[in-house]
């Protein structure tokens, strides 16, 4: 098989060899003639049909086939991964993983927590391969819905891969990024037994509320009697006003509302009286201090007219007073002048 039109020097070829043996009694074989022929190159497409140096292929028994290496199905070099599938792969059944606690060792309880507050910090995206990539790992469905590997690389360092250099007609893509969405849905379940422990926190709480509740529509009930009825959803209250009385005990409760309210009414019309009667005489109170005000304040204004009245005011009482002693005077000598003549 010729590469490129020159010889190729990695060909895989059989050669056919027949040798003639003599085997002595104690078991030993010695060769009496070997001949080799020629170079055979047999064209297959198994590679167990003429890679007879290295036996990487090997037939385990009629429905099992071992290969010790890489795989690559669709993909140039399978140095990343056992088995590198560039395409869709259907499984019928299950893929299971090693899990026996037998085969692990430093075994501690994952915290939940820490879980949750990573799942919340991952992203969810719409996005679409590009067809250069799609046509070198053979993807059919550009339209994926999944996550960045870089921010999970951020936040689940485990979770991230390097797989090597993508040979793109474009050029070279180092590193690309893989992401394992085993560890990333095992953080799931973690996020999930956290809410779940909330959840059943909030249950409890509220069955003690409940429990609450029914103490004291008990105690009500009991310290009020029989006739009153309380529901014990208090949600419902503003509904269940009517039943709170009876139908036997209607009409008395209706007369004593009906008297209720106009002892009611006459307390407000005798309150509102007593308001008014303040209210008078508060004005008249002000008419009077305003009276006075302006008074004073006319004094102030005119000080001799003051010095005036005060000085009119005080004759008045002197000649009041003189008025009332001159009588007692005249009176008094006239009948001792009239004696003595």
């Amino acid at each position: 098989m010729r590469k490129k039109g020159k010889p190729n020097p990695n060909q895989r070829f059989f050669s056919l060899v027949v040798s003639l043996e003599a085997e002595t009694t104690n078991g030993q074989k010695h060769c009496l003639a070997a001949c080799i022929s020629e170079r055979i190159i047999v064209r297959a497409s198994s590679p167990s049909n003429f890679d007879l140096e290295q036996q990487l292929w090997e037939r385990v028994d009629n429905s099992s086939i071992r290969y010790m290496g890489n795989v690559g199905i669709n993909i140039e070099r399978p140095d990343h991964a056992t088995l590198a599938v560039g395409g869709n792969v259907l499984v019928s059944g299950t893929l299971n993983h090693y899990s026996d606690s037998r085969v692990k060792e430093n075994i501690t309880i994952a915290d939940c927590q820490e879980e949750l507050q990573k799942v919340k910090q991952l992203n969810l995206y719409n996005y679409s391969y590009t067809d250069e990539f799609c046509d070198y790992s053979n993807i059919d469905q550009p339209e994926q819905f999944g996550v960045i590997a870089q921010e999970v690389q951020n936040i689940l360092p485990d979770a991230v891969r390097n797989n090597g250099t993508a040979n793109l007609e474009s050029g070279k893509i180092e590193n690309v990024l893989t992401v394992n969405k085993e560890r990333i849905y095992m953080a799931g379940v973690g996020a999930v037994k956290e809410l779940s422990g909330i959840t059943d926190n909030i249950i409890d709480k509220i069955d003690e509320l409940e429990q609450v509740n029914t103490n004291l529509v008990d105690r009500f009930k009991r310290r009020f009697g029989s006739k009153s009825t309380l529901n014990s959803n208090f949600t419902k209250y503003s509904k269940s006003k009517r039943n709170l009385f009876s139908s036997n005990d209607s009409i008395q409760s209706t007369h004593s509302v009906r008297r209720s309210l106009k002892m009611m009414q006459k307390a407000v019309c005798a309150l509102s009286g007593v308001v008014i009667l303040c209210l008078a005489a508060i004005v008249c109170l002000f008419v009077v201090m305003h009276h006075n005000a302006n008074i004073v304040q006319s004094h102030h204004d005119d000080p001799y007219r003051c010095l005036l009245s005060q000085l009119e005011e005080t004759c008045l009482q002197n000649h009041n007073g003189l008025g009332r002693l001159r009588p007692e005077k005249r009176t008094a000598p006239t009948p001792r002048l009239r004696g003595l003549q």
